[in-house]
């Protein structure tokens, strides 16, 4: 009835999902959330509603202990200072998920770009404490293949031998992303308004080869 009448179901999931995910970055890593909106009325075709949100925060957990295994690039132990949380606080999913983040990011500065981390989190309700391993799958290492252009500069043989001194790598080098980032941050100045480093950089992997093609598109 509800869905027939207001319409914001996903807006009401939405809501509720972030009032869940409040309580688990506080330690309750099991908490449960239901909602109930009601439909107050509807001006100019838009409803407004009001929503009671039912928690049932449950236990709150504290990380006992956070293993990494699969790595063999890096030891456990460098990987370890990436997660933003230690032994016997309070479990938070929010930090994991940095943690996580940053290993993406780290793994991505020495071209292994593919590198996936799979958490198990194993929580244990009689001690309300929580065991989380990480296996890490780190796929292969990426070096850069080619760097080429297209779009705005595309035929501007000046302009891309700036781009090319500018950059902090080149053909061979290993990939590493924050390189980009810096690229596009440093030098603003003269490339074409508001270029970025997602919008502007197309991306092509060679798995076989292990390398990675740069296509500058600049608009």
């Amino acid at each position: 009835m509800y869905k027939a009448e207001c319409g914001c179901d996903d807006a009401v999931k939405e809501l509720t999902e972030r009032v869940r995910y409040l309580y688990q970055e506080h330690g309750y890593y099991k908490a449960q959330a239901q909602s109930t909106p009601h439909l107050l009325d509807v001006d100019g075709g838009k409803r407004r509603v009001s929503v009671d949100v039912h928690i049932e925060q449950n236990l709150q957990y504290r990380l006992r202990r956070l293993d990494l295994t699969g790595q063999k690039a890096f030891s456990a132990e460098q990987l370890r200072t990436l997660f933003p949380i230690q032994q016997g606080e309070v479990f938070n999913v929010e930090k994991i998920r940095e943690g996580l983040d940053n290993l993406r990011e780290f793994y991505g500065e020495y071209g292994h770009i593919n590198m996936t981390p799979v958490p198990d989190t194993k929580p244990d309700d009689a001690q309300a404490i929580v065991d989380l391993s990480i296996d890490i799958d780190e796929g292969a290492q990426f070096r850069i293949g080619t760097i080429g252009f297209s779009g705005a500069g595309a035929g501007d043989s000046s302009f891309q031998q700036r781009v090319l001194k500018s950059l902090k790598f080149k053909s061979g080098d290993v990939f590493n992303g924050r390189l980009l980032e810096e690229f596009f941050n440093e030098n603003h100045s003269w490339l074409p308004p508001d270029s970025t480093a997602d919008g502007d950089i197309e991306i092509a992997q060679n798995t076989r080869q292990h390398t990675v093609d740069l296509y500058f598109v600049f608009k």
